[in-house]
């Protein structure tokens, strides 16, 4: 009877989706995810939207940006599961771009490609059925103003962008403990448990002090002209605080109306609802 019930929803949940593509948003529940506040934060999220908007309902579109050993991707992961959205990786992105052209498969930091290839791969990845159908959040991107215009040149406009803002010196302590696996070019902070993992894992030589210091330089001469190419969304929060705050003022900053959003509500003098 469960099953015949769940084809019976799976043939008709397709004509509904169609029916509602403009307004309807799809979230992910894990089978792990035992507190029912996870999938009630996540609906709720889903469902703060402007009453006296006329346009097609938008799923989120967040840039989080940051310089390495910000928190970036961690915080990206956060977010993902706060909002329902896709999380965009740059990592696993670069290194299927790296073996679909033949070339050798290794961690390289996304700052160290040119603004086309990233901008090819991060087009490609965003225009797949999951990033329009759910939003996303693109960790790390965009790193220049080439990128950000980008995204604005592809109608990819994100809804906000965040920046981690972090002191270089707690930076290069962070990247400092950081380790490669060569193997799966998976990094990691901690000791993992395998033993033959441990044996193997090595130290990047980006994640070098020296050259930790250079990508940070690289960052923050660039960030500047991120946030001017897109200042109606850009926002910032302290990155050098406990890992839980600075997740509880990006949810703040993601939440809290913009001035344009406020502009359209015929009672903004009564206060945003």
């Amino acid at each position: 009877m469960i099953n015949t019930r769940l084809q019976q929803y799976q043939r008709h949940v397709i004509s509904i989706v169609e029916l509602f593509k403009n307004v309807i948003r799809q979230i992910e529940v894990k089978t792990e995810d035992d507190d029912q506040n996870d999938t009630f934060n996540t609906i709720k999220a889903n469902l703060h939207v402007r009453p006296y908007a006329n346009a097609p309902l938008r799923h989120p579109r967040i840039c989080v940006v940051g310089p390495c050993g910000s928190g970036r991707t961690s915080q990206c992961r956060v977010v993902a599961k706060q909002y329902g959205v896709v999380h965009v990786d740059l990592a696993p992105l670069i290194r299927a771009y790296q073996k679909a052209n033949g070339m050798t498969v290794e961690d390289i930091p996304p700052e160290f490609m040119s603004d086309e290839e990233l901008c090819s791969v991060v087009g490609r990845r965003l225009s797949q059925t999951d990033c329009a159908r759910k939003g996303w959040v693109l960790d790390g991107f965009p790193k220049t103003a080439a990128q950000a215009e980008f995204l604005r040149q592809s109608h990819l406009w994100p809804t906000r962008l965040v920046q981690i803002r972090i002191d270089e010196e707690e930076v290069v302590n962070r990247v400092s403990s950081r380790r490669i696996d060569p193997v799966t070019c998976n990094a990691y902070y901690r000791s993992p448990n395998s033993v033959a993992i441990r044996q193997r894992l090595v130290q990047a030589d980006f994640d070098q002090p020296a050259n930790v210091r250079a990508r940070v330089k690289m960052h923050n001469d660039n960030i500047d002209r991120v946030l001017q190419t897109l200042p109606m969304v850009a926002n910032a929060v302290n990155g050098n605080v406990d890992f839980n705050d600075v997740s509880k003022n990006i949810f703040a900053r993601l939440d809290e109306a913009l001035p344009t959003e406020l502009a359209q509500d015929p009672n903004a003098a009564d206060g945003y609802s």
